[in-house]
């Protein structure tokens, strides 16, 4: 798992959200699980499944294309149709792609276009029903709920497994290809050769790649305390509820070696 804590934790740096893992794993907002060990989520079940009604859902909020790539270790080259391939590709004269080289592991290129947002804005409600439910002895302190969920159109995410890694894309029916191309729906991407690469998602559609939770926080002798992230980015409306007290808590991110 050591690809994946590394993922995670570039991923969190970059965009303050928690990755997805493996990242083609299909998520839903309101899914309820456990982060394990590893930081991995596993889901349970969903808020409609355990009790927990009235979820408020802001939907399709459009974000910027993200993009990462690590600062070191990553090599990206461009080759245009008809343009003779450099020594050591597997892309032919015929064909537009990339070729990506990797020299150091768990290396990350991350690309996802178009991307926009599930929120669950009424936190607090849901939240208190999830208390009394603890309380109850009906909800493991240790369940998460995903209160926010990032969708892609497209999106492209490869992590190096050793030095020397590579991987070569072809971009069908492209003349000539530029970096946003590795994420691009209307674009055709296909794997010609893979070599020492721990994962390769290229092209995919309808990822959810990236999440938040929030779940119970006791504070021993309080009243759990309500923690907003990104709160600069919701509506006054939203605000209000968000900065509400309540004791259903933002679990922030740790970062792990």
């Amino acid at each position: 798992m050591a690809s994946y804590k590394k993922y995670n934790r570039a991923l969190h740096q970059k965009f303050g959200y928690r990755a997805t893992w493996s990242p083609g794993t299909p998520l839903k907002i309101g899914d309820v699980g456990e982060i394990d060990n590893d930081g991995v989520f596993r889901p349970v079940g969903t808020l409609d499944g355990m009790g927990i009604t009235g979820a408020d859902v802001r939907a399709g909020s459009q974000l910027e294309n993200m993009e990462f790539t690590s600062n070191k270790g990553v090599s990206i080259a461009t080759k245009a149709k008809g343009q003779a391939p450099a020594v050591g590709t597997h892309l032919t004269e015929a064909e537009a792609g990339f070729s990506i080289n990797f020299s150091s592991d768990s290396a990350i290129v991350f690309r996802a276009s178009q991307p926009s947002e599930d929120i669950i804005v009424n936190t607090g409600n849901i939240g208190q029903q999830i208390l009394e439910k603890f309380n109850a002895g009906s909800w493991d302190k240790n369940y998460m709920v995903i209160t926010s969920l990032v969708h892609a159109e497209a999106a492209t995410i490869i992590i190096s497994g050793d030095k020397g890694g590579q991987i070569d894309i072809s971009a069908s029916g492209k003349a000539q290809v530029a970096d946003s191309d590795l994420a691009n729906a209307d674009v055709s991407l296909d794997v010609k050769f893979s070599n020492k690469v721990s994962e390769k998602i290229v092209g995919a559609k309808g990822l959810t790649p990236l999440y938040r939770v929030h779940g119970i926080k006791k504070r021993f002798l309080l009243n759990g305390k309500f923690v907003a992230r990104s709160v600069n980015d919701l509506s006054d409306a939203d605000k209000a509820n968000l900065q509400e007290k309540h004791v259903f808590e933002h679990y922030e991110f740790v970062a792990e070696d």
